[in-house]
């Protein structure tokens, strides 16, 4: 990961990095469709960034009323090297992917992060016309998470925590 993202989201008591392609907390009238993307392993959120804008430059009108939204599930390492203060919400280098709980500052599903964006997506004030969210990876994240909710995984083993500052 080469930075971290420019912009925050309040998920419980931690704050979630984010990219955005516009400011969400003023009203997007113009926004008929939002696109969230989800990084990989790397953490990588800026790459990603690059790569949609790019492509919306690319596709240039057909891009209007597009928001892109980036979120960044940070790890220890990422932390510690960028200097990110105590409230972002960390996890180990591969929990998040999986949905586990952040190790810091508080247990919050890397999913309920997800919701916390939806939830924010559905707000009529702010996107009064938003038709349409889509997400090229949202779908194998929202099938592990069915997955995990419905199985018997092993959440109550200790984790060591790579998290701590």
């Amino acid at each position: 990961m080469r930075a971290a993202a420019d912009s925050r989201l309040p998920v419980g008591t931690g704050l979630l990095p984010l990219y955005l392609s516009q400011d969400w907390d003023d009203p997007l009238p113009a926004v008929t469709r939002a696109v969230i993307m989800l990084h990989g392993r790397r953490r990588d959120a800026d790459t990603y960034r690059d790569v949609a804008e790019n492509a919306a430059r690319a596709a240039g009108a057909a891009a209007t009323g597009s928001l892109l939204i980036i979120p960044q599930f940070l790890a220890g390492p990422d932390i510690r090297h960028h200097g990110l203060p105590a409230d972002m919400l960390c996890w180990t280098l591969e929990g998040w992917m999986g949905g586990e709980p952040a190790e810091t500052p508080a247990p919050i599903s890397s999913f309920d992060a997800l919701d916390v964006i939806l939830a924010r997506l559905r707000d009529r004030a702010r996107l009064p016309n938003l038709q349409n969210v889509s997400s090229p990876d949202i779908r194998a994240a929202l099938r592990s998470r069915n997955a995990m909710q419905s199985s018997d995984a092993a959440s109550d083993r200790p984790r060591e925590s790579r998290c701590a500052m």
